[in-house]
């Protein structure tokens, strides 16, 4: 019996630092993936005043166009926010 918790115990480590590594992480930063299209590392009120500053710097020459949550399965809670950008024309 000891041994089968240890053997569970190993495979649930391994399995959940493999899930740990492969997600885009809460860095507080302005990933741009081109094409009109970030990512926001932030979350909460941190989002809000990041994302209300992004506009300000880019007003008059991008518009957002869409706002979607990233959310880790494993983790159950938000990680960031993609936002897509459109140049004004």
């Amino acid at each position: 019996m000891k041994k089968l918790v240890i053997f569970s115990f190993v495979v649930v480590m391994l399995l959940s630092s493999c899930y740990a590594t492969s997600y885009t992480p809460i860095d507080g930063k302005i990933h741009n993936y081109g094409n009109g299209v970030y990512y926001f590392g932030s979350v909460g009120e941190d989002f809000g005043e990041q994302l209300s500053t992004f506009i300000e710097e880019n007003k008059g020459k991008a518009k957002v166009v869409s706002i979607t949550s990233f959310d880790h399965e494993s983790y159950g809670k938000t990680c960031g926010f993609f936002v897509i950008m459109e140049e004004n024309k």
